[in-house]
């Protein structure tokens, strides 16, 4: 059997239950960070109101800061770094809000979110960074399970060639 880039595809032991939760990470309408964190918080309280002992495993995957094929794109590597340093301190409410908080300066072509850079829905995108780098709410959906618990940050890179900041990172103190 051939595996894609999917995580869920890793999971081929079928008597393991699990309960996908997806986000739309690119198109819009897309949800503020704060949503994602929002149902990250909700998976945790049905875990914890489970009347039997569960073992769970929260995955976010996708890129952090990137942007191919669109004109001067490039890595926001500070940007990257300050929500990692949230994620570390286990601090996703933070997180949440500096991903929502970011404004997209006026000559940043590389985040065009002009009439023809709405997808097919026309809706306007919201705030904060947009096109692959909202990926990075999968992190935080995945991360607010453990909301409180300070992650280990394995390793940033930043890959010029694409350019896509990419991190590893986890959590097993919860």
């Amino acid at each position: 059997m051939s595996r894609g880039d999917a995580p869920l595809e890793y999971f081929d032991a079928y008597a393991i239950p699990t309960v996908p939760i997806l986000f739309n990470g690119y198109y819009p309408p897309q949800s503020p960070a704060k949503r994602h964190y929002e149902i990250g918080r909700t998976v945790r309280a049905a875990i914890d109101a489970y009347p039997e002992d569960l073992r769970v495993l929260a995955i976010g995957s996708g890129g952090m800061w990137h942007t191919p094929g669109c004109p001067d794109s490039y890595i926001d590597e500070d940007f990257d770094r300050s929500l990692l340093a949230d994620l570390e301190k286990g601090d996703v409410a933070m997180m949440a809000e500096h991903f929502d908080a970011y404004k997209i300066p006026a000559d940043d072509l590389s985040q065009d979110i002009g009439p023809g850079s709405r997808g097919m829905t026309g809706m306007a995108a919201i705030s904060g960074p947009q096109l692959g780098t909202r990926e990075t709410c999968n992190w935080i959906g995945a991360a607010a399970v453990a909301d409180g618990c300070p992650n280990v940050i394995v390793d940033y890179i930043p890959m010029y060639a694409s350019p896509i900041g990419t991190a590893f990172a986890y959590c097993d103190d919860v």
